[in-house]
């Protein structure tokens, strides 16, 4: 049996990895951010680990602190001229009768929206 189970798995986890890097190179739907955005000076924001703070055991930073960019400066469009598929999930929120969708696909890679919503500051996160 495990003779035949190993190369099956292994078929398994390059199918994986080819849908992910297939999703990730085309992605869409996409949130457009404002070309000429310039996101916030966040060099005086505390860093606990580069502070030598102490960590649990066992922990690992894989990623800097703020090495995936936010989107600062989304740009919205009415719902009647996207051309998303009726199946893409997104992550909705409504203020004062004024309501946002972020396509979950594009939060995958990037996390966080910054966003004003009936001029409440809002923080869309997946």
């Amino acid at each position: 049996m495990s003779q035949y189970l190993r190369p099956l798995l292994g078929v398994a986890a390059l199918a994986v990895l080819l849908v992910l890097a297939f999703n990730w190179a085309v992605g869409s739907p996409r949130v457009a951010e404002s070309p000429d955005a310039e996101p916030p000076d966040i060099s005086d924001i505390f860093d606990p680990v580069a502070a030598g703070e102490p960590t649990p055991p066992g922990f690992r930073q894989v990623l800097a602190r703020d090495r995936i960019e936010p989107i600062y400066h989304p740009v919205n469009v009415e719902a009647d001229e996207v051309d998303w598929d009726d199946d893409t999930l997104v992550l909705g929120v409504a203020i004062d009768g004024e309501a946002r969708a972020y396509p979950i696909r594009p939060l995958n890679r990037r996390e966080i929206v910054n966003d004003r919503i009936a001029d409440t500051p809002i923080l869309a996160s997946w």
